[in-house]
């Protein structure tokens, strides 16, 4: 094609025919100009699909994290709220007049719960991954904002849990301390040593311990829920945002 266009220069030339060369080169240079911009054009047109490829793969694993953190709130909390609705019933169990010191050993002994539902975190790798590579420019600003913000929220909730879990933690201890509780593992086994231990306690220490354990664990589970339901809402506003 080169060779083409060389012939068709070189015969012009010799036939001195300037006019017509001139605008046989401005044709030659408009067609140069049409296949840059064409090259130019496919260039654009490749970038941009690589990059709507990009977007929609990191979208979809969004969604994904998102999706998987609503259905994980939603078990989480419901755990929290079923396990509170069970320190009421107790806590109902133990005030009544008539309990005994020695039901309320046995309650202590036997149907103390001194479990919480464990939180395992968020699926947030896809987000924390793209802060770390700084590919969040993928993103458009209100899904990127919208996803700082519950970045926070995320991380706020996940230190509130540690802290609440620590301070239940403690006050775990103190009651084992007082008794032979039942535990994941209580070196002090249910056995006659056992029951010696539970010989000289008192109604009134029982109570004061009992109250306070109580207490504690009713506050976490308050917070827990006031704390990871705004977290839950935001999560499925964003999810459905995206779905749209």
């Amino acid at each position: 094609m080169i060779n083409f266009f060389r012939k068709i220069r070189q015969k012009l030339l010799s036939e001195n025919r300037l006019r017509k060369y001139l605008l046989y080169a401005i044709g030659e240079i408009v067609l140069v100009m049409i296949g840059i911009l064409l090259a130019l054009q496919v260039n654009n047109w490749n970038e941009n699909r690589k990059y709507k490829n990009a977007q929609e793969v990191i979208l979809r694993s969004i969604k994904q994290d998102l999706k998987a953190d609503v259905t994980y709130l939603r078990n989480f909390l419901a755990r929290v709220d079923s396990s509170y609705q069970l320190l009421k019933k107790q806590s109902e169990k133990v005030n009544r007049i008539s309990y005994s010191k020695d039901s309320l050993i046995n309650f202590l002994k036997n149907d103390i719960n001194v479990f919480v539902p464990t939180f395992d975190g968020y699926n947030n790798n896809t987000y924390e991954s793209m802060k770390a590579s700084g590919k969040l420019d993928l993103l458009d600003n209100q899904i990127k904002a919208q996803l700082y913000d519950l970045s926070i929220l995320q991380n706020t909730n996940q230190e509130e849990y540690q802290t609440l879990r620590d301070g239940y933690f403690d006050e775990i201890e103190t009651l084992v301390a007082s008794y032979p509780i039942s535990v994941p593992f209580s070196f002090v086994k249910n056995t006659a040593q056992n029951d010696f231990v539970w010989q000289d306690v008192e109604k009134k220490d029982m109570m004061l311990k009992l109250n306070s354990w109580g207490t504690v664990k009713a506050n976490f589970f308050r917070n827990i829920i006031r704390n990871f339901k705004p977290t839950q809402e935001k999560t499925e506003v964003i999810l459905n945002s995206m779905k749209n």
